[in-house]
Formats: structure tokens, sequence, C-alpha cells
């Protein structure tokens, strides 16, 4: 079986694209709360311009995943002769876990304390009012984006996309794990059918964009692309794409402007890079600094985006000081999460070994 490296550079390239495309989806979200609360229409600003692509980011994270779940999973397998489904699930589930369990229980508890002061906070155009445990559940067990709807809980509706994730990860394992996990194959590609049948036509249509993350990795494995590409010009061919494709929008559909926009990313992804996207190695360590926490940054910023733009309006502030308030909200936000993931996303292989442990234990009985 052949092997493949990520190379330096490609690994760089991917680090930037991670806290950057995190970086999006947060200044979506804040240009998007503050316009609701009519604190600002920043919409033709830079800030706003920036923050107009944080859908588009989230099409780039699903490429990443499946480009690097399947280069850690194959990486295992060619590294450790033990490797097997149930080591693959754990490396999963304690991706996923250890950011969202906390990131639901962050979110409770500052939607009950901002929910003292802030009517804004009953408003359910924003916040969910109905059937609580419904979505707490809905959201623990990673169904949040079943049958195509996005369960929102509390102000936290940015995890609909971690649902998606989770299924994408139990089907390519399932897919890749397939000989030791079924006598007879075809099994394996029925309960596949079910699960996306049972999840939905949206998780299925995406799971096209993360495939062609899968399929991008092979194409690098096996050597079909040899062309080297720098990485400057790939992230301004991404910028690009991103701006005739989703920005302007080549049609009226939104799913089939992501998925030709995931193709092309994929394209791109695909290429081999020379040069490191930072000039220096301390811009590497600055691109690998902040991807180490991109996660936590996704999966913790709505709730205190929609906190503190509530404050700003509670406390009528003057709209010169609201136009740059958007970048102070950004920074709190990006410092809460680097201090949260210290106790979460740092805690993985925790998270891994505690289940490890506890499977140990229902095995043995």
């Amino acid at each position: 079986m052949p092997t493949y490296k990520l190379s330096n550079e490609k690994s760089d390239l991917f680090n930037f694209l991670r806290w950057s495309c995190a970086l999006l989806v947060v200044c979506n979200h804040i240009d998007m709360y503050m316009s609701s609360f009519s604190l600002v229409n920043a919409k033709s600003s830079l800030f706003g311009y920036i923050g107009m692509h944080g859908h588009s980011a989230v099409m780039v994270f699903f490429i990443l995943s499946g480009y690097l779940v399947a280069y850690a999973c194959e990486k295992n397998c060619m590294t450790k002769a033990s490797y097997k489904f149930e080591d693959y699930f754990l490396d999963r589930w304690s991706r996923i876990y250890s950011v969202l369990l906390m990131a639901i229980a962050i979110t409770a508890i500052i939607d009950i304390a901002g929910s003292t002061f802030s009517p804004i906070y009953d408003n359910p155009q924003l916040i969910p009012q109905d059937k609580y445990i419904v979505r707490l559940l809905v959201n623990v067990f990673s169904l949040q984006g079943i049958q195509g709807h996005r369960i929102q809980f509390g102000s936290n509706p940015a995890l609909w996309s971690i649902g998606y994730e989770f299924i994408y990860y139990m089907i390519f394992g399932l897919f890749y794990f397939r000989k030791t996990l079924f006598k007879q194959r075809w099994l394996c590609y029925v309960l596949i059918v079910m699960i996306l049948i049972i999840s939905g036509w949206s998780i299925a249509i995406y799971s096209l964009i993360w495939l062609m993350g899968v399929f991008a990795y092979y194409i690098n494995k096996l050597n079909y692309m040899s062309f080297k590409a720098n990485s400057w010009a790939i992230l301004a061919g991404i910028g690009v794409l991103n701006h005739l494709i989703s920005y302007n929008g080549i049609t009226n559909n939104t799913i089939v402007n992501d998925l030709i926009f995931g193709f092309f990313v994929a394209l791109l992804v695909c290429l081999n890079t020379k040069g490191f996207i930072g000039i220096s190695a301390r811009s590497t360590k600055f691109n690998s600094f902040f991807a180490e926490f991109s996660y936590s940054v996704y999966a913790f910023h709505m709730p205190f985006v929609f906190l503190l733009c509530s404050i700003l309006l509670y406390a009528h502030v003057e709209t010169e000081l609201i136009k740059y308030a958007g970048f102070l909200i950004l920074v709190l936000t990006l410092l809460i999460a680097k201090l949260l993931s210290l106790v979460s996303e740092n805690k993985r292989y925790f998270y891994r070994s505690t289940a490890k442990q506890v499977l140990a234990l229902v095995h043995s009985k």
C-alpha cells in the first residue's frame, strides 16, 4: 500500500485555512446579530463583507475534514497493526465531544445569565422558546441536522454542522473497516444508505462535499496531481471562487453553489504545495497556534457573540462606537475560545482514554 505523508507546506496551508475559516464564521455571526439587533448594518463595510463568506467557510471545513480524517485513518492503520473500528470511533468521538458537551453546557449557562437582564433572549426569532429538553438531547447526540432541520439549542445554532460531521465520520468508518465489521459486504452498503435516509436529504447532499475532501486525499496519495502550486496562489483561487460562486451566486440555489464551490476547492486542495504560507518559521507557528483551537472558536463563539451584542443593545452604546464594536467582540470571543480550549479541545486524549476505559469495563462484564 503506497504511503503518503502530509508535507509541511500542505500542513501549514491547512492550518491557515482552519483558523481563517473559523474567523470568517465568527465575523459572519457578529455582523448578523448586530444587524438583527439594529445596532448597525455593516453589510457594505469591510467587516460585513468578510462576514458574508462565513457559510462558504463551513464548506471548506467539510473539505478539510474529509481529507484529514481519511489521512489520519490510513496513517494509523499503517503505523498501528491493532488499529480497528473501535479505535477509529474513539478518535472521532473524542474529537467531537471534547468540545461539544462543554459548548452545550456553556450555551445553557450564558443564556440563563443573559436572560436575567436582556429581553432579547425571549425573542423566538433568535432563540427557540419551545421543547428545550428535546433540543438539548438532539444536540447532545449530534442529531441537530436530521431530516434537513437545524435544531437549534439556545443561542448556539452553529452546532448544526457538528451533527453533519459526526454522521460523516461514522459513514466513512463503516465503509473503511467494512471487511472486518461485516461478513457480508452488502450489509455495509445497506447500513450506510439507511443512515443517510434517516439523516435526511440535506446531510446526504452535503456528504458529497465532505467526500470531495476524501477523494482529494486519495488523489494526493496516489500522486495523480504532480503539479505544484504556491500556497498563496491556492488561497487566492479559493478567495476568487468564493466571491464568484458563493458571494455573487453563480445560480439561485445555495446547495448547487455549495457543491460547485466545494468541487473547485477540492481540486485546489489536490494540488501539491510549494513554499510555506508564512514567510518565516514564526508565522508557521502562528498558523499552528490558531489552528489548534479553531474548533473551539467555532463551537463556543455564538453564545458569547449573542451575549455581547445584547449588552451593547441594552447599554444603548452610541452608533459611532458600535461601528468598531464588531472587532472588539471578535477579539474577546477569540480570547474566551482559547481559554475554554484548554479544558476542552486540549483535553481530547483524556476524553478518549476515559471512554476507552469505560468500554473496557463494559466488555469485561
